[in-house]
């Protein structure tokens, strides 16, 4: 049987906290998300379309960031909205 200590809490027990898990579950779902960066209409990470910013309005003119990243897919949504245009 394990000893306990004034705190409560037990020497030797076996198993992990609530609190434990939760904490390496959301550590696993950060590492899977960053693994699989997937269009999620054409199922591949190749496809995505960059909008680069427009120079004149940048900070730096010289190298204008990112401004938008859409699916490349060619297929439309119910609505009758091409996925390129979300």
């Amino acid at each position: 049987m394990a000893q306990r200590i004034p705190s409560g809490r037990r020497i030797g027990g076996k198993g992990f906290t609530l609190i434990e898990l939760m904490i390496v579950m959301a550590i696993v779902t950060i590492l899977v998300g960053m693994a699989v960066p997937m269009d999620p209409i054409t199922g591949s990470a190749d496809s995505w379309k960059i909008i680069m910013e427009d120079a004149s309005t940048t900070t730096n003119q010289s190298q204008p960031g990112i401004f938008d990243v859409r699916s490349g897919s060619p297929k439309s949504s119910l609505e009758g909205t091409p996925y390129a245009d979300w």
